[in-house]
């Protein structure tokens, strides 16, 4: 990749990596019908997310130290059209959680 691409690649993906982060979070709320499924589908989601988070960093510094940064950033690339692909399911009208409905 030419060094002058690089910072115009970084102001990409610096507002795209914080709006992805503030919709996920916003999911857990506005996509399950009751207080406790949002907290049940937040504390699952984000226990594999900051797994796969910590993660991340450290498997792609490795790769690029023998790779140089051409894989990790094709990786980085996927990942994105992966996210893209996963939130338009995930922006679906649906709700999830508990199916019963409560009358007040």
């Amino acid at each position: 990749m030419p060094t002058f691409l690089i910072i115009p690649a970084l102001i990409f993906a610096g507002p795209g990596a914080g709006t992805t982060f503030s919709l996920a979070v916003m999911f857990f709320v506005v996509r399950t019908r009751t207080v406790e499924d949002s907290y049940s589908l937040s504390g699952m989601a984000q226990s594999i997310g900051y797994l796969i988070a910590a993660a991340g960093p450290l498997f792609l510094g490795i790769l690029s130290d023998y790779t140089g940064w051409t894989p990790p950033l094709i990786i980085l690339m996927i990942a994105a059209i992966i996210i893209a692909i996963l939130g338009l399911i995930a922006g679906r009208p649906v709700k999830i959680g508990n199916q019963k409905e409560t009358n007040n």
